[in-house]
């Protein structure tokens, strides 16, 4: 990586629950990538999560598999310029920030479940069966 396009900020240690929420996280079985040294603003962890959701691009055990840049926060969250300006630039992409190993665990288990996609069915499907789509007016 070049050193040269992390932030200074990002050179700091990671947040002392970084560790455990890590593995609450494999114990899920989810696998995760430590991307605290990235910097620039990014995420500390990279969690693979399928998705439990009906009719969307499955894989063969009916799961959508998709990428959630966690965030690891000491409360109270703030978050760094660098990090304020990564939010901006990939605002509306899926992303979580946890405080505990046991809020990574309801967060992802919600994410598992396909409570945060549930809008992505009509982008993909149109409207469900039965409902007419209003007239274009």
């Amino acid at each position: 990586m070049n050193r040269s396009l992390r932030h200074p900020a990002s050179k700091g240690p990671a947040d002392r629950n970084h560790g455990p929420i890590a593995e609450a996280i494999l114990a899920l079985g989810c696998p995760v990538m430590d991307l605290h040294e990235a910097g620039n603003g990014v995420e500390d962890l990279l969690v693979a999560v399928a998705v439990r959701l009906d009719r969307l691009a499955l894989d063969r055990q009916g799961r959508l598999r998709l990428w959630l840049p966690t965030e690891c926060k000491v409360p109270p969250v703030r978050y760094t310029l660098a990090q304020n300006v990564w939010r901006a630039t990939t605002e509306g992409w899926p992303r979580i920030t946890v405080v505990s190993a046991q809020a990574a665990v309801d967060q992802i288990g919600r994410v598992a479940q396909g409570d945060q996609f549930r809008c992505l069915h009509g982008f993909m499907h149109g409207p469900p069966q039965g409902r007419r789509r209003p007239p274009r007016g």
